[in-house]
């Protein structure tokens, strides 16, 4: 059984680039953290043993959440000892020319599209080599009067050379620092994207074991310096994944779809509008009821008076 979540939305596009055309739309693989090909996984882990993993992940999810609006982890019913090791997906890709592999979690939560570079001045432990835009003829740095250097105005300083640097931070205090670039991103598939915006990263920090052995993030948010953002005009802001059970054994993975094959349709398919709300990086359902066995329970909005901080 596989389970397809669809997203759609309509982004506001700061980073125009005519030269893509991705009118038939692409993917590129989603792969799970503790598959064997993740280097997130553990050697010697059974299908119970990934069950629980997740649900403590989830778990930890939620008390992040509860203290983000204001709350003590205590108002949450069941407790686990909260991990930072909670990131699911890491999609495989390549930067720069010639491309250099790397694994960046997938993070719908987040814009961002971020990688470790040289030279590190505060790195951490990765499998594959860190990125040297020395030594990729594609490498760009993005002025401080950049539209993409612009579109993140406060979390951007800038540099005695007039090189937009970005400060960005995460709701568990993880951070990475570094030079706001653009660069060609080559995913498994064979789909080059030439001219992406992305932080190449010179000083990082994750929180726990997070990112070991990975080397960024890549920013899958409505936000305007996203992945889906900044290909908005060419993929119609759709994009879509299929997730396998996470406790299957073998090198399996999933998918997630772009543009054009980002479309669902078929007997038995359903869709809801995802709406454009603050922050704009996340995304938002009309809750309107729950029904619980032949009982239908109205859903009333609830105002909460505290701003998540996630990316801040």
């Amino acid at each position: 059984m596989r389970f397809l979540l669809i997203f759609s939305l309509i982004s506001f596009l700061l980073f125009i680039n005519p030269s893509l055309s991705l009118n038939q739309g692409f993917s590129t693989n989603l792969i799970h953290r503790e598959s064997p090909l993740s280097p997130l996984s553990t050697s010697h882990i059974n299908k119970y043993d990934r069950v629980r993993n997740s649900i403590h992940r989830s778990m930890s999810r939620v008390n992040r959440f509860k203290t983000s609006f204001g709350l003590s982890p205590k108002d949450v019913q069941t407790q686990v000892k909260a991990s930072d090791d909670d990131a699911s997906y890491v999609m495989k890709l390549s930067l720069g020319t010639p491309p250099v592999p790397q694994f960046c979690i997938a993070d719908t939560g987040s814009d961002l599209i971020w990688s470790q570079c040289q030279p590190c001045l505060n790195c951490y432990t990765q499998t594959l080599p860190i990125f040297d835009p020395r030594k990729s003829s594609t490498y760009k740095t993005q002025s401080c009067d950049s539209q993409a250097c612009q579109a993140l105005s406060s979390r951007t300083s800038c540099s005695r050379t007039n090189v937009c640097n970005y400060h960005f931070g995460y709701g568990d205090n993880s951070h990475t620092s570094g030079d706001l670039a653009t660069e060609t991103v080559t995913f498994n598939s064979g789909t080059s994207l030439p001219k992406i915006t992305f932080g190449c990263g010179h000083d990082n920090y994750f929180i726990g074991t997070i990112g070991k052995d990975t080397s960024g993030v890549v920013g899958l948010g409505g936000g305007p310096s996203s992945l889906v953002s900044q290909l908005s005009p060419s993929i119609n802001g759709k994009f879509s994944y299929c997730l396998i059970p996470f406790f299957e054994e073998g090198n399996y993975t999933s998918t997630i779809n772009f543009g054009s094959r980002g479309r669902v349709s078929g007997p038995g398919v359903i869709s809801t509008p995802l709406v454009r709300n603050y922050p704009k990086t996340f995304y938002f359902l009309t809750l309107k009821a729950i029904t619980v066995g032949k009982s239908k329970i109205p859903f009333f909005k609830i105002p909460f008076t505290n701003q998540t901080n996630q990316g801040y």
